[in-house]
């Protein structure tokens, strides 16, 4: 479950200030957000992180520093960033690049100096965006009447909001507005600072987007689970075929961030936040929509032919951890350009479906019950409306009913068999779309 304690995973020690790890475009190794003037008096670099073991004792962890430092060209931009050997953090931060737009309350992670001689360092601190100022800094409140000294040493720490089990990163502390202790204002730096630093130095760092964009290499273990079976082996053999399926797919052209950039809006249900885009949920949705596209159409999924697929199976993706029965409103006013009349759309969620597809005779009642103006429709001229042009699915149904429901029908398929494997997953992938609803 996380939590505010799941911050201290994210919160490091640099030299005398804090900074915040962030698991990037790459497995060969870690940024550290922090401030510029944690580093100038030191021309030895220090990043060390902290946490608290099973005992409750207090462990400092070391962590190895990779080349020299990036500092932002800007002199009035205190951003810069240490590249560190790089640790599988598990979570990853999602981030926000608008935070003056942000109005809920915000936490600042951090080491301050007034807790040195404490047995855990670590603070957290309640804030709240009040403006932008000068240079492109943002003003922010800090709860609790925090004092100057209480803040100093925080300075490179992240700006978190916790939402469910995503955490976004809305920005790095960088100092106080003003040295009064009754004021109780911070300014910290946005993302767009460490991104442009990035962008003056291309050769040597990789934009801040989680590595699984780069490949579905990262996802493979987490597709195709077929779990639910009563017999777990019975599917043992096909989870593992689909999954060498994937591996074709992942030695292709075809990445997720390939897919992104083609589609952009268009992967996700109307009104959806497009920091989901960076999720590793509708990656690993698109990884199994990929393996059964090549199963049933029985031919080579590459960049060239994706956007033909697309025009013909939509899958689109909300981040919702409800059933996808409630996302009904949102569905519809989802964006079908370019989908063909009697195309399929396949719809995924965080969850799995307690109906994997809408039951016939129910269109009707939900167009009826569910009214969307014609001008709200974003969909070809002559189509119509979606619920009535298209058969609409939830990506879960492939593996529920064509494989999990009939799983003893499974169990004796082996590499000796797969071609037969091939085709009784083709028949009931296409099976499935046939009958139903």
């Amino acid at each position: 479950m996380i939590n505010n304690d799941t911050l201290a995973h994210f919160t490091v020690m640099v030299n005398n200030g804090s900074g915040c790890l962030f698991n990037g475009a790459t497995t060969d190794y870690l940024y550290v957000l922090t401030c510029k003037h944690n580093l100038i008096s030191n021309q030895t670099v220090q990043v060390a992180a902290h946490y608290l073991d099973d005992h409750g004792h207090l462990v400092e962890v070391a962590l190895e520093v990779i080349e020299q430092p990036f500092i932002h060209k800007d002199p009035n931009k205190d951003a810069a960033i240490i590249k560190v050997k790089f640790a599988e953090k598990g979570l990853q931060l999602l981030i926000i690049n608008d935070p003056v737009s942000f109005s809920k309350t915000l936490k600042l992670a951090g080491y301050p100096e007034v807790r040195s001689d404490k047995t855990y360092q670590l603070r957290l601190n309640d804030i709240e965006v009040v403006q932008t100022g000068e240079h492109g800094y943002i003003e922010a409140v800090v709860g609790g009447n925090a004092n100057y000294d209480e803040i100093v040493g925080q300075s490179g720490g992240g700006i978190f909001f916790i939402e469910g089990e995503r955490i976004f990163l809305i920005g790095i502390q960088s100092r106080m507005a003003a040295k009064n202790e009754q004021l109780s204002r911070v300014e910290f730096m946005p993302i767009k600072f460490f991104e442009e630093i990035i962008s003056d130095n291309s050769v040597h760092l990789k934009e801040l987007l989680p590595h699984y964009l780069y490949s579905f290499s990262f996802l493979k273990t987490q597709v195709m689970k077929l779990e639910g079976c009563f017999i777990e082996q019975n599917v043992a053999f096909t989870r593992d075929y689909l999954r060498a399926i994937g591996e074709e797919i992942i030695q292709s052209p075809l990445t997720p961030l390939l897919i992104k950039n083609a589609f952009k809006e268009r992967l996700v249900v109307h009104n959806q936040a497009l920091y989901c885009l960076s999720e590793k949920g509708i990656w690993i949705a698109w990884l199994e929509f990929l393996i059964v596209m090549r199963i049933m159409m029985d031919k080579k999924i590459t960049d060239i032919n994706l956007e033909e697929i697309f025009n013909s199976y939509r899958l689109i993706f909300s981040g919702t951890d409800g059933d996808w029965a409630q996302e009904m409103p949102s569905i519809m006013r989802s964006d079908y350009k370019g989908l063909k009349k009697g195309g399929k759309v396949i719809v995924s969620t965080n969850r799995k479906p307690i109906k994997p597809f809408i039951p016939e005779g129910m269109v009707t009642d939900l167009v009826r019950d569910n009214r969307v103006q014609s001008g709200e429709l974003k969909i070809d001229d002559g189509i119509g409306h979606p619920l009535k042009a298209y058969k609409l699915y939830h990506l879960h149904a492939f593996q529920a009913i064509c494989i999990i429901g009939k799983e003893t029908d499974y169990k004796n398929f082996s590499t000796l068999t797969e071609d037969e494997l091939f085709k009784t997953l083709q028949t009931e992938f296409n099976g499935l779309l046939q009958q139903h609803p």
